[in-house]
């Protein structure tokens, strides 16, 4: 036995039945080692000195915002900054339907931060005698009170009191969702008249849009014209087309002074190099700058607003001495006592 032992070191037998020792017992203190590391992080993430001690909310602005912060702020609470639970988050805005999602960051060791994204509010219908607020997609949020300048539709049919199912509606709320903020606040009402959907402003005309296709350009001529002095006094403004906006109603000067549109109409023209783009008042297609005479405008069609090009205001007629050859018609300034 005393010779197969001291045999066995020259045949290399040893080496090779010690070496898988040693790799299993450097295996079994790596698993060790993790595992003592996860079970400290484990323990680590929840100690008290990470608790949740302040939760700040921001983004909210919906009549729910004091129920949503306090609901956030309960169970932000229960958490601390090593270990935030998003799913207990989310289960706890599920009830309120104005609160699309949450971005959470934390500043170690006591604050949790909870950014809020709302749900923009498009308009209200009227149901049993109140104002409900109607999202995007045209959900109802029931049970969430409209604010008074909201616009207000029709809401025709329903989808089980959620939604609305109708057409019309539905396109009114797309319109209005395309609105830029500044005119979106001007709007009363939208309502479907013989030109199709018109929007009510609480100050200045109705904007003619008959229907939901186009809305970027249509916004942008509204935006345009509305701007210009020009359409002051207009009664409506005609958006069906959105190159040529048809204003009714102007009384100022400036558009009464072509003899050869009817009174009372007016026409902002506003081209413009694509279907969807905006163009700067008094630049387009034949500009100065663009070294391309501008094309002939099209003759209006039967029963179409003429178009009206805003003319300079003629010169004052400055009195001139008496003269024996003068026109009859011509003013004469009258002479010195």
């Amino acid at each position: 036995m005393t010779a197969l032992r001291a045999a066995l070191p020259r045949l290399g037998i040893v080496r090779r039945v010690a070496l898988p020792q040693r790799a299993g017992r450097a295996l079994l203190l790596a698993l060790l080692l993790v595992a003592c590391m996860v079970t400290g992080w484990l323990w680590l993430r929840d100690a008290a000195f990470a608790d949740v001690k302040k939760v700040r909310i921001s983004g909210l602005t919906s009549t729910q915002a004091a129920d949503v912060r306090a609901s956030l702020t309960d169970v932000g609470t229960d958490m601390t900054t090593l270990h935030v639970r998003h799913d207990a988050l989310l289960d706890a805005i599920k009830p309120y339907k104005t609160v699309a999602g949450l971005s959470v960051t934390t500043d170690f060791p006591d604050t949790l931060n909870v950014e809020v994204t709302e749900r923009p509010l498009i308009a209200a219908v009227k149901i049993g005698g109140s104002r409900v607020p109607v999202v995007e997609d045209g959900s109802l949020l029931i049970g969430v009170r409209a604010e008074p300048n909201l616009p207000t539709i029709d809401a025709g049919r329903l989808h089980s009191s959620s939604e609305l199912a109708d057409k019309k509606p539905l396109a009114a709320v797309a319109v209005l969702a395309a609105a830029p903020a500044p005119l979106h606040s001007r709007i009363s009402d939208a309502q479907y008249e013989s030109r199709g959907l018109t929007l009510k402003l609480r100050t200045g005309p109705d904007l003619v849009f008959g229907d939901a296709h186009r809305l970027r350009a249509k916004w942008a001529a509204a935006a345009r014209v509305l701007a210009e002095p020009t359409a002051v006094g207009a009664v409506y403004l005609d958006l069906r087309v959105p190159e040529r906006v048809a204003a009714g109603g102007v009384t100022t000067p400036s558009a009464i002074a072509n003899a050869d549109g009817p009174a009372g109409e007016a026409t902002s023209s506003a081209p413009s190099p694509g279907a969807d783009s905006t163009v700067a008042p008094g630049v387009g297609a034949g500009s100065v700058d663009s070294g391309v005479p501008a094309p002939a405008p099209a003759a209006p069609s039967a029963g179409a607003a003429a178009p009206v090009v805003p003319q300079p205001t003629p010169a004052p007629v400055l009195p001139t001495a008496p003269d024996s050859s003068a026109v009859p018609g011509t003013p004469v300034a009258p002479s010195s006592p």
